[in-house]
């Protein structure tokens, strides 16, 4: 709407930014005659709107100055750089609200009502920012703006509470919107949507007659039909720092075809588990739960067209995609899933999964694409749940998808203990998590399957080879030449990593427990 006041001052001050109104504060430093903190200056020109015009009812509701500034700078950045550039800011925000926000500021806190001494927390002003960000997509923008400069006229030159706010975009809108502000303004943390499997079923339309049985279809002219899917897909509800379950949803649905033409459609559902029937012009092989990041809930997800061989790095989501090969183009998505993943059907002793994280592989992969997904563990900043100590025996587990159990995966392990990477090599579409094995029940002989006690890369290599090690217990180390000579031997501490240069050449490397052989494997240096 018009800017609301009659001039625009800027005033330098060694004392940080404030909001005043026709006069703003801006510090020192941020005026450089660049554009580096332009997002600042967004962000306080945004108060002249919310926060001056009008001016949240107590600190508890400082989400409505804050939070909206915030989401300003997302506003900004999509009207004077694209869609892109701001997806690309709302995405690194949105990742950083759901790893740190709740531990800055004591756990996971409600936006209304906000405790004083949170009032200038990273909740009311990031989470604050997300929280917006899903409301004017709640609404879709020909109804969210309108409604909002009819907020703001209600209100011109007062207050108002979360409530008032509530109530007056839901007036304007004829969007009732008790049910998103029950759970993502008054109650603590986030929902998470996934979508468990879906069904397709073909009809045609033959003038006006649906016919839903393929005999009938391939009995009638063919040119008087228009083939349609109807597609049943079934949703989870899932919860990040609350108890509460969120009701009134509505999430973005992208259904893409092997052609990858991609049809999005937002539904409405509620409760922990629910479907929704669509119907579309083409046979959907794959459905995609908030593509666009529109939703905030606790997901992050980057999805690329990956056409060549090389190393992917999936910024938002701790993980990487190294293509080995690729015939033709393969599109695929990496959702990092900021909740628990589903239990063990079948419990086993000692092994103790993720409940903090776990990733979903999604996409469309040609025939002969080989990749090998690279997946980040981090004790400081994600899995303290699970790794405890040295002594913990990190694994990586797999299921296609729901319906299926979780089974161990083929892995390598790069790094110590703390933090380091899971390499796993065929990488599949499917859900992957991390997992602890005690090692009080399973020794580090019962090794899981799918752990690899040794592995050697990179291979082929040009003059050298590092060599990983995941046995808990000492070992010995030999390499010999393809012709049996052998030129190198060692004694590895348990888990040790080594480096090793030699002339170009194929050698075996073994490594062996108690003079038992564990593990072989073949390394090549290039001539």
């Amino acid at each position: 709407g018009p800017y609301p006041f009659t001039r625009i001052g800027i005033t330098g001050t060694g004392l940080g930014a404030m909001e005043h109104a026709e006069n703003i504060f801006m510090p020192n430093s941020t005026i450089t005659g660049n554009l580096s903190n332009e997002w600042l200056y967004a962000h306080e020109l945004s108060h002249m709107w919310f926060g001056d015009a009008v001016t949240c009812a107590s600190d508890a509701d400082m989400w409505m100055n804050e939070g909206w500034a915030r989401w300003c700078e997302i506003l900004f950045t999509e009207a004077l750089y694209g869609q892109q550039d701001a997806d690309a800011y709302l995405k690194m925000l949105h990742r950083d609200v759901l790893q740190y926000t709740h531990i800055r500021d004591g756990g996971y806190r409600a936006l209304s009502p906000m405790p004083p001494e949170y009032t200038y927390g990273s909740t009311v002003y990031d989470k604050g920012a997300i929280v917006t960000h899903a409301l004017r997509h709640y609404l879709a923008d020909s109804l969210f703006f309108p409604a909002v400069r009819d907020y703001l006229s209600t209100y011109m030159f007062s207050d108002a509470s979360s409530t008032q706010l509530r109530d007056a975009l839901s007036l304007s809108s004829g969007v009732d919107l008790t049910g998103f502000f029950d759970f993502h303004v008054f109650t603590p943390g986030f929902t998470h949507y996934a979508i468990d499997s879906f069904r397709v079923a073909m009809i045609a339309l033959p003038g006006n007659l649906a016919i839903h049985n393929r005999r009938d279809v391939q009995n009638t002219n063919a040119s008087t039909l228009t083939e349609q899917y109807e597609v049943t897909v079934f949703i989870k509800q899932r919860l990040k720092g609350t108890q509460t379950y969120a009701s009134d949803c509505r999430v973005d649905l992208s259904f893409m075809n092997a052609e990858r033409e991609i049809i999005t459609k937002q539904v409405a559902f509620s409760g922990v588990t629910d479907s929704v029937t669509v119907t579309l012009p083409f046979e959907p092989v794959l459905v995609m739960a908030d593509l666009y990041t529109r939703t905030g809930d606790a997901t992050t997800d980057e999805a690329k067209t990956l056409n060549t061989a090389g190393l992917f790095d999936y910024l938002y989501t701790f993980c990487k995609v190294d293509v080995k090969q690729v015939s033709d183009s393969a599109y695929v998505r990496v959702t990092h899933n900021w909740v628990a993943p589903d239990s063990l059907e079948v419990p086993q002793p000692g092994l103790t999964l993720s409940t903090s994280r776990y990733w979903t592989i999604e996409g469309i992969l040609p025939e002969g694409f080989t990749a090998t997904g690279v997946f980040n563990y981090n004790k400081n900043i994600l899995d303290g749940d699970i790794i405890t100590g040295a002594n913990d025996s990190i694994v990586i587990l797999y299921r296609p998808g729901a319906g299926h159990d979780w089974q161990p995966r083929d892995f390598y392990k790069i790094g110590p203990w703390q933090l380091g990477y899971i390499y796993v090599d065929n990488l599949q579409p499917g859900e992957y998590t991390l997992a602890i094995w005690d090692e009080e029940f399973v020794g580090y002989n019962i090794l899981p399957s799918g752990v690899a006690p040794m592995h050697t890369f990179p291979n082929p290599a040009n003059d050298s080879f590092t060599i990983q090690t995941n046995i808990k217990v000492p070992t010995r180390l030999a390499i010999h030449r393809a012709s049996g000579q052998q030129v190198y031997t060692r004694n590895l501490a348990a888990g040790e990593q080594l480096k090793w240069s030699g002339q170009p050449g194929t050698y075996i490397v073994s490594l062996y427990n108690d003079n038992k052989k564990i593990a072989t494997q073949k390394a090549i240096i290039n001539q």
